[in-house]
Formats: structure tokens, sequence, C-alpha cells
């Protein structure tokens, strides 16, 4: 720095107080990496897991705890479960990393792959309505047991 002419007027190497802050900044700096690194990572790990089939027929079990034949529900309802649905796996218990949110589209998309599914093993079928938001009857009962 000592050879250029405008930084070596703010900037002084052998002063502590600009160490000090050189290295504040850069330890911020990593660990701003490290988290948003985590999160990315997490997010990750969330969307893999939605790819598996006996994850998506548990998440709908959930969604329909206690539902009975004959119980309907709407798709939207269905992709916002999804979106705010706790990804356990991938929480962690540090106050600094958040919980994983799904993005609302993808989950809307990964909803109708679930239901398409459903209706194809005949778990739940279409019901016909005239609005905008599908809704869907439940053909068998809610098997899953919480505890």
């Amino acid at each position: 720095m000592p050879e250029h002419l405008i930084l070596s007027q703010f900037i002084n190497t052998n002063n502590s107080i600009f160490n000090t802050f050189w290295i504040i900044s850069v330890i911020i700096t990593a660990i701003i990496w490290l988290y948003y690194k985590h999160k990315e990572r997490k997010v990750e790990n969330a969307y893999q897991n939605l790819k598996i089939e006996p994850n998506q027929f548990e998440m709908f079990c959930f969604f329909i705890y206690g539902g009975k034949i004959g119980y309907t529900f709407k798709k939207l309802n269905f992709a916002n479960f999804i979106q705010r649905y706790d990804y356990k796996k991938y929480k962690n218990n540090f106050i600094l990393f958040s919980p994983v949110l799904i993005e609302s589209d993808i989950a809307y998309e990964i909803a109708e792959l679930i239901i398409k599914k459903l209706i194809r093993k005949e778990f739940i079928k279409k019901v016909e309505t005239e609005t905008i938001n599908d809704e869907y009857e439940l053909l068998i009962e809610s098997t899953i047991t919480i505890g």
C-alpha cells in the first residue's frame, strides 16, 4: 500500500485499529458465507427428500390426519401444507439457522405430482366442482399414527 498514492493516505497496515477491523470483517464474512451455504444445503436436502415416494405419502397422511372416507380437500391447501411442512431432518436448533421453506410454485407442482400418484393408486378422486381450485375426495381412511 505505501506505493499507492490514494490508498496509502487512508489505509495503514501498521495501525492496530485497522488490523482489528479487517480481521473482524473477514470473520463476519466467513460466518455469513457459512450460514448461507448451510441454508442452501438444507433446502437442497429437503428437495431431495420430496422426490422419495414414501416421504410424499407420509406427508400426505399428515395432511389428512384423521381423515375418513369422503373427506375432501383442495389442492391449494395441500400445496400450502407442503410449503410449511416441518422438515425435521433438516432443521437445526441453532437460532441463526431458520427452518427450510419450500417455494410456493414448487410446492404446488409437488402437490400436483403427489395427487396424480394418489389418483392412479385410487386413494383419492377428483370432485367435480366449478371452482378454480381443484377439490379431491379421500377414498381410504387415514392410517397414520402419530407418536
